[in-house]
């Protein structure tokens, strides 16, 4: 169901106040997932496109989840009343451990109980599994045909590829002489390809935050975004962000993009919506409920506490863009000098190449923080004298020393290489622009 839009508001609508020009985005996520096509579904109802929604999971993230949900099973081994070498009543559950990433995973059987005469927990080790995907099972022609065909009744559905899931799921005895009971390899068999189906045709938790984040502070950080709103993380909160109402995403106002996010969010939260239990098995209060997946939008009014928060919140944003840019120039730069003598002209261009494209990234992420400068009442506050005086130094120290490389250089080609490469440094480094 839509929300309302009195929760949030239109720009140029009487539900945003005259004097409201920034909304507060709170959001949390908890882990959680939903079937791809039922995403679908209620996306078509709505009017979305198929980017305004959560990527479907890759097979690696969905083994990844699959074998997880193995860990700590309760009731699926039973209680021992006797063992040989143990004290009474001896407890059972399912232990997973990653071998390798992404890759084999030990499953283990966890005996807990009391041996000669102590608590006593030990772990043996019973099955190997691996995600293994068939040479002659093309996973991203199916993951598109499945993704397709969810948006499109004309597309039909793969459904050998589905049942070929269960063969990317390698299973095999801990040990060439490890004794599996069969009813244990069965059960982990089923439950793990069952999960291993239903997640690898879900989004996740994961993904819905990428989206929502990516949306809300589109243009700042890592990355080269270049649409979403451009929000400002407020007050180094994780997850709280302001944007501008006159903000843009695409052909969307703001209000219509937060709407559509909240929506998007409210529908994820519904369907992983559980009852909170407020006893434990073992009769122990649980006074905190869980943490559960929301997402709010506050319209900011414009008072000067807020304004005076808002600049220290562009301040303390744009240090930290500014700061990951001139990191990636110092790393270009000691790479430069590592590899100066044996610069050449195909590896200078790549380096000048790099160099460039970090410009061009600062200056569109410095527009959108310009838009922010030009709104804020009473101007933006100047950097801090000396804030990047440690990564300049560092810059300017290996530019010196590959200069003295290049003293030692004949004049050649890879002597003109090196020259090439410093001179663009300088260029930046003296910028009228650079802070």
């Amino acid at each position: 169901m839509m929300n309302d839009n009195s929760v949030i508001g239109r720009e140029g609508t009487a539900d945003v106040a005259d004097s409201i020009r920034y909304f507060l985005v709170c959001y949390t996520f908890a882990s959680g997932t939903m079937p791809y096509d039922d995403t679908v579904e209620r996306a078509l109802e709505r009017g979305w496109t198929r980017n305004e929604i959560p990527e479907m999971r890759t097979l690696s993230k969905a083994y990844n989840v699959a074998k997880d949900n193995l860990a700590g099973l309760y009731g699926v081994l039973p209680v021992l009343e006797e063992l040989e070498g143990w004290d009474g009543q001896v407890t059972q559950e399912i232990k997973v451990e990653t071998l390798t990433r992404n890759g084999e995973c030990r499953i283990s059987v966890r005996r807990r109980g009391r041996m000669n005469g102590r608590d006593h927990m030990e772990d043996t080790p019973v099955i190997r599994i691996a995600l293994s995907v068939p040479d002659d099972f093309d996973v991203a022609t199916w993951r598109e045909n499945y993704i397709e065909s969810a948006w499109n009744d004309q597309v039909p559905r793969d459904m050998e590829g589905i049942q070929r899931l269960n063969e990317c799921i390698s299973m095999e005895p801990y040990w060439i002489d490890t004794e599996v009971d069969v009813n244990l390899d069965r059960t982990i068999r089923e439950r793990i390809l069952m999960s291993f189906r239903e997640e690898a045709t879900s989004i996740d938790h994961k993904s819905l935050k990428t989206m929502v984040e990516g949306t809300v502070k589109g243009g700042y950080g890592r990355g080269t975004l270049r649409n979403g709103l451009g929000g400002l993380r407020w007050r180094n909160q994780a997850s709280m962000y302001a944007v501008r109402v006159r903000a843009r995403h695409g052909d969307a106002t703001a209000a219509e993009t937060l709407d559509r996010l909240e929506s998007l969010v409210q529908m994820f939260a519904h369907y992983n919506r559980s009852r909170h239990r407020w006893y434990n098995e073992n009769s122990r209060t649980i006074r905190q409920q869980r943490k559960e997946t929301s997402m709010s939008v506050i319209q900011l009014i414009d008072g000067e506490r807020e304004l005076e928060y808002l600049r220290q919140c562009w301040l303390d944003s744009r240090i930290q863009s500014e700061a990951i840019h001139r990191d990636n120039e110092r790393k270009l730069s000691q790479e430069v000098l590592e590899l100066a003598s044996e610069l050449n002209t195909e590896s200078a261009d790549k380096i000048i190449q790099r160099l460039q494209d970090i410009q061009e990234e600062k200056v569109t992420i410095a527009s959108r923080y310009d838009e922010w400068s030009e709104e804020l009442e009473g101007g933006v506050p100047q950097f801090p004298e000396g804030t990047f005086r440690e990564i300049d130094e560092e810059i300017e120290r290996n530019l010196s020393e590959v200069t003295v490389t290049l003293s030692r250089l004949s004049d050649d080609d890879d002597s003109h290489s090196v020259n090439r490469v410093v001179d663009m440094f300088q260029t930046v480094l003296s910028s009228p622009s650079r802070f």
